[in-house]
């Protein structure tokens, strides 16, 4: 059915003949027939920009497999380049419970993705890797991230249901990066977020950005969230002459997504049993906030204390001790609006 859409890549099994056992190219799994359900963790590759697709998957399959719990399929490459080509086999992948990774695509696809998460009757919370915030995100009321903006680039006025974290506040606190891509369910990585040196096939040609080992330090957080439903790279410039080591850098962080996604765990603090909780009061709020600790992960969550079903959002050790220090961070202030839009919501 997919192959209404999709091209199979002719060149995949020539790939593979020089690869030792244990490389990725060596351990690509068969997609199970309609209805068929593998057991395992499930990823598909798809390419949206052949040429560059090409390229990524000739460094990806060189990498080692050390991902036994999951299964990776390279679909091909999409037979039609318009946006809206990609929601049929997407909706098909994720229904089936098959996190699909788009390589080389475009923003312009983020209208189509939003169709996506419509037809399969679920929030699109996406978080970008981007330097600056796209007009695609702008012009959506949904809730959404930015991660790695820089300073000198985004607009005086970035819209309420935007948030953001600047390119050194990352590297001054990677943790909060990694509650902001827990909070999402669809994961972007823009190649203008990383610098020149370390991608220069990136389109903005910029100085400045996240380096390799950040990249893949944040793709990583993306592969150890469970929602993760969706990954799409996009922001290549395919008329640059340095394809091949941006193609390398793209590849390994894709690597660390992967190699999360095998160890990815679901925990839910409501009602799982790892968990400590806290109570923080705060004067200026009428009611307090309630801390979840997993002593599985090490990881936190917050919600507004209060009788009814709040929302939970991932938060730091550090939202937790500026709380009890009477300070409100960005997530706390994030919870108390979540907690009163489902309020709105509810009447």
């Amino acid at each position: 059915m997919l192959t209404h859409w999709i091209q199979p890549v002719e060149y995949s099994s020539a790939l593979k003949e020089y690869l030792d056992i244990d490389r990725i190219g060596k351990n690509l799994a068969t997609l199970p027939g309609q209805g068929g359900k593998s057991g395992f963790r499930e990823v598909a590759l798809i390419g949206i920009d052949p040429r560059w697709a090409k390229v990524v998957r000739r460094y990806l399959y060189q990498f080692t497999h050390r991902m036994p719990e999951t299964r990776l399929y390279d679909l091909g490459d999409l037979r039609r380049l318009e946006p809206d080509f990609v929601i049929s086999p997407l909706v098909e992948l994720i229904s089936c419970g098959i996190c699909p990774i788009l390589i080389g695509g475009h923003l312009s696809a983020m209208k189509a993705i939003r169709q996506v998460y419509t037809h399969l009757r679920t929030p699109f919370r996406p978080v970008l890797m981007h330097e600056s915030i796209p007009e695609s995100l702008k012009a959506s009321t949904e809730r959404s991230s930015v991660i790695g903006v820089q300073q000198h680039l985004i607009p005086g006025h970035i819209p309420a249901q935007i948030q953001t974290m600047h390119l050194s506040d990352v590297r001054n606190a990677m943790g909060d990066a990694e509650t902001m891509i827990r909070d999402a369910n669809g994961i972007v990585f823009d190649l203008t977020a990383m610098s020149m040196i370390d991608m220069p096939a990136q389109k903005s040609h910029s100085s400045s950005g996240f380096c390799t080992e950040e990249a893949c330090t944040l793709m990583r957080y993306a592969g150890l969230h469970p929602e993760t439903k969706l990954v799409m790279t996009t922001g290549h410039d395919p008329m640059s002459l340095e394809l091949e080591r941006s193609a390398n850098t793209t590849a390994q962080f894709l690597w660390y997504f992967l190699e999360a996604y095998n160890q990815c765990i679901t925990e839910d603090p409501l009602n799982g049993t790892n968990f400590t909780s806290y109570s923080v009061h705060l004067d200026f709020y009428d009611t307090g906030f309630k801390f979840y600790k997993s002593e599985r992960t090490g990881r936190w969550w917050v919600q507004m204390h209060s009788g009814n079903h709040e929302p939970l959002l991932p938060c730091t050790y550090r939202d937790y001790q500026n709380a009890t220090n009477g300070h409100v961070s960005d997530r706390l202030i994030a919870c108390a609006n979540a907690s009163l839009e489902a309020s709105k919501q509810a009447l």
